[in-house]
């Protein structure tokens, strides 16, 4: 491979899983958390192997629950496949409680969706082979 075409090379761990020497996988690490000291009730959420896919619709699925204050997302780097969620509460909850309620949400809204698709593709080639 030409030097030039290794610059914006992804690394190779950054988007697949990795069994670590102590017999963990990268997947046992996806999420982690540290409390901003900078805002009451706010934490920082480092997602690993994601990207803005995910963190867009969490981010907009987040917006939804009145219980959160604040919510945004920056990637970490174009060629890193992680992105930061910063999540400010109200007082009755706590960020991690609020990201857990978007992931579910945001879980259940993408299954609706298959469904209907999946539906509509049946729906579709049923008329085709009329």
């Amino acid at each position: 491979m030409p030097p030039s075409s290794r610059i914006n090379q992804v690394p190779l761990d950054s988007v697949i899983d990795i069994q670590r020497d102590d017999g963990t996988h990268d997947i046992d690490f996806k999420v982690s958390e540290v409390k901003d000291e900078k805002m009451p009730n706010a934490s920082i959420f480092t997602f690993i192997k994601e990207d803005h896919t995910l963190g867009n619709m969490l981010r907009t699925q987040m917006h939804t629950n009145k219980d959160v204050s604040f919510c945004g997302y920056k990637p970490d780097h174009p060629t890193q496949h992680t992105f930061f969620l910063k999540v400010q509460t109200q007082q009755n909850t706590t960020p991690a409680v609020a990201v857990s309620r978007g992931l579910r949400e945001l879980l259940f809204t993408v299954h609706a969706f298959k469904v209907q698709f999946e539906q509509e593709l049946c729906r579709f080639e049923a008329a085709k082979e009329e």
